[in-house]
């Protein structure tokens, strides 16, 4: 599994560094592209690379949603992009209300757990 090394917030979306080879994703198949949420952000995989999309990131990604994957390596001063993703809003939408539902339940089940005193009473 490859991982993003940075993001940069550009004007029509996301730049993903990763250190990559260039023709990695010369055959990318559809079921190779993945949202999944975890515990603590959503997760975009392309083949074999973790792209992290982090909750201060979800507002901005919803009207930007195109996500360029380009090389991060000391070799080249200049470097083409790799792959490029736009994440239908649709998606993007439903995986952030899931996240946002599944961590709202967490909160209130500690909240909940025996022992754990209620500092307003």
């Amino acid at each position: 599994m490859f991982s993003t090394v940075k993001c940069l917030e550009v004007r029509d979306g996301i730049i993903a560094l990763a250190n990559m080879p260039e023709d990695y994703f010369d055959d990318v198949e559809p079921e190779e592209l993945t949202l999944r949420i975890t515990d603590d952000f959503l997760l975009l995989t392309v083949k074999d690379l973790n792209i992290p999309i982090l909750p201060d990131m979800y507002d901005y990604l919803m009207n930007n949603r195109n996500i360029t994957i380009y090389p991060y390596s000391i070799d080249k001063y200049m470097e083409k992009p790799l792959y490029r993703v736009e994440v239908t809003q649709k998606s993007l939408i439903e995986a952030v209300t899931i996240f946002n539902y599944i961590k709202e339940i967490k909160e209130l089940k500690e909240s909940q757990q025996p022992g754990t005193e209620n500092p307003t009473n």
